[in-house]
């Protein structure tokens, strides 16, 4: 199982570093082609547009077919699609490329971690899903150094068949994992078709609903104030230039990075609800202290802070493949993925918008407070939340006062 684990992480850490080495250079590659800020605007947001109306279909599709042919189907269709991207000779085509690759995104990533929460059942499962989420991370933090000196070294267009060459050594791994058919608990019997109220039924499951709403928060979070607050704040507040930046931001990266996979150990130990609130309410208080730094010292330290307590969400995925519906693993992580990239593009909308609201050139407070008390508000909706995991703590021995 831990080769499959590692091979899996592998091959989502090339994924999501692909999409990173595209993010610096995608604004000014979509306006080479000459069209205004709404039609760049729209080149960022169609990936994760993409992704975010596949993600569902993908997870009851990895429920009926082979999920090896699945993830090599999605990493197929990123390659091709970057590729694409990287000729495109109008805005058109570099619009298309970036749709495909959010669907090829879907594909692999919901079906990966559809497989790894169904092959990590037991007592391990936080460990396990923590290494794939590691993964995650560590992807979205190195991307964009690789992608800004490759456009730099090369051309614009470069990062975009780096990106397929990922792809291509994603597929060549997948190739040697054992066949990712569906289990046998999971096949939908004959002639069975899916119903919308199936997904109602997902969203009602014990804990399912508590847990999807602190996975919004975590992604709303992520891409609202990490991605696009923060950097603004830095700049505009703290006259910070873009070196600078972007090492605040790493920062944050290594913090999350360090503590991720501890977390996922110790929810194997202590149940996942106790550290998906350590991560809810510390990231919470770290955000309030953002607003507060005056230098890139103070801005530093606050972020490593801030990236060590979101680093907690270690035990995420595993939280949700333990309350997901029995025999319905799939459609609950693609729900799940649904609601994660509904705040990844809600987040960036509504916390930026707040970051404008004093007229100014200044970043105020308010999306950072605003930030700070959804985080609040989700850590006690989940404070009653059923923990499943918890059943599969091991009793600490009681020890023999008697025994000499």
């Amino acid at each position: 199982m831990e080769r499959q684990v590692v091979a899996l992480s592998i091959v989502v850490f090339f994924v999501m570093t692909g999409l990173s080495i595209i993010a610096p250079i995608l604004p000014g590659y979509a306006e080479s082609f000459g069209v205004n800020l709404l039609l760049i605007g729209l080149t960022v947001s169609a990936f994760p547009l993409a992704r975010l109306f596949l993600d569902a279909p993908t997870g009851i599709l990895a429920e009926r077919y082979n999920r090896k042919w699945l993830m090599t189907g999605g990493l197929v269709l990123i390659a091709a699609a970057s590729v694409l991207a990287g000729f495109a000779w109008n805005y058109g085509v570099l619009l298309m490329g970036r749709l495909l690759e959010g669907a090829g995104s879907a594909f692999y990533v919901t079906t990966s971690t559809t497989w790894l929460a169904e092959r990590s059942h037991g007592p391990r499962r936080g460990s396990l899903m923590a290494i794939y989420s590691a993964g995650i991370l560590l992807g979205a933090v190195i991307g964009p150094a690789i992608g800004g000196f490759a456009a730099a070294a090369v051309s614009l267009n470069f990062p975009f068949f780096l990106y397929a060459l990922m792809a291509l050594a994603g597929i060549a791994i997948v190739s040697t994992l054992p066949s990712g058919a569906v289990p046998a608990e999971a096949i939908r019997p004959a002639g069975e078709r899916f119903r919308w109220t199936q997904l109602r039924e997902i969203l009602r499951s014990p804990g399912f609903a508590a847990v999807s709403l602190a996975t919004f928060a975590v992604f709303f979070i992520r891409s609202g104030l990490r991605a696009d607050v923060i950097p603004l704040y830095a700049s505009r507040n703290l006259g910070l230039d873009a070196a600078g930046i972007g090492l605040a931001i790493t920062a944050a990266g290594l913090g999350s990075f360090a503590t991720m996979i501890p977390s996922g150990r110790i929810s194997d130990r202590v149940g996942r609800r106790r550290p998906l609130l350590a991560c809810l309410v510390l990231t919470g208080l770290a955000v309030l202290l953002l607003p507060s730094t005056a230098d890139f010292a103070a801005l530093s330290a606050v972020m490593v802070f801030y990236g060590a307590a979101a680093g907690l969400q270690g035990p995420l995925m595993a939280y949700v493949a333990d309350v997901a519906p029995a025999g319905r693993m799939g459609s609950a992580i693609g729900v799940n993925r649904t609601i994660s990239d509904l705040g990844f593009v809600a987040g960036p909308l509504i916390l930026g918008g707040l970051a404008g609201l004093g007229g100014g050139p200044e970043i105020g407070w308010a999306p950072f407070v605003a930030a700070a008390a959804l985080l609040f508000v989700v850590a006690a909706i989940v404070v009653p939340a059923p923990d499943p995991a918890r059943r599969l703590v091991p009793p600490r021995p009681i020890l023999d006062e008697s025994a000499p």
